[in-house]
């Protein structure tokens, strides 16, 4: 089984670390395009682009300006470690032993709108870059089109070396679109993660995103990559 995440906004740098050998974003010449363009970019520009507020447009210009085409520890930190935003606190992958970090190593990868796409123990710098951000960058009309070849024949790879057809996709809607799934020609799971709420089963962001943390964990720390023959059901509430 190969399991699909979305990035998170908020990321914390110098909180944890590890002591497995890490890896280089395996597109990180394509990454080095986006960042030479989003390096002649001015402050309103990135604002403007994004969306966001001038003071998180200033931080990420700066960011931009500082990024190096070299990833080392002393300017980048694990993926899987460094986004903490809501899927992120439901995994605590912190807590993760050494042989589970491998796992997910082999077995996890992160969407990203900056890397294409991220394996946990890839060094990232900081940056911000969502998927559905509508930039028309070189000749590509988005980042849709500048990333889905590249991301969908990275997948096809790894299903073929993990000797898999089947997808947990715990992706948002986002970022699961730079994915042709089609082509992959896979058994896609994409949970729905709803909450009990007035006797209607809605979903509420904080709680999905919550849960999808929480079904990479179990997955990652339980070895469940054959469903077929593992029926344990899941339930987030009990998962440690």
């Amino acid at each position: 089984m190969l399991i699909l995440l979305s990035p998170a906004k908020t990321i914390k740098f110098d909180k944890y670390s590890t002591s497995l050998p890490t890896s280089i974003p395996e597109f990180s010449k394509r990454t080095d395009f986006l960042v030479k363009h989003l390096k002649e970019m001015k402050i309103e520009e990135i604002q403007a682009l994004m969306g966001i507020s001038r003071s998180l447009a200033e931080l990420n210009y700066e960011r931009f300006q500082v990024y190096s085409s070299q990833h080392s520890p002393l300017n980048a930190q694990p993926a899987l470690l460094t986004f903490m935003g809501d899927v992120y606190t439901g995994m605590e992958a912190w807590s993760f032993s050494e042989n589970e970090l491998k796992e997910a190593q082999k077995r996890l990868r992160i969407l990203s709108g900056f890397y294409g796409v991220l394996r946990p123990l890839d060094l990232m710098q900081p940056h911000r870059l969502e998927m559905g951000t509508p930039w028309n960058v070189d000749k590509y009309k988005n980042l849709y089109e500048f990333w889905k070849d590249d991301v969908t024949q990275n997948l096809k790879n790894l299903l073929n070396e993990l000797k898999t057809d089947l997808i947990l996709n715990l992706a948002s809607n986002e970022y699961s679109k730079v994915v042709d799934f089609k082509a992959l020609g896979v058994k896609l799971v994409s949970p729905a993660f709803k909450h009990l709420k007035q006797n209607e089963y809605k979903i509420v962001s904080f709680w999905a995103k919550r849960a999808r943390g929480l079904m990479a964990r179990y997955v990652i720390k339980n070895n469940h990559y054959c469903p077929i023959k593992n029926k344990k059901r899941f339930n987030p509430i009990a998962t440690n």
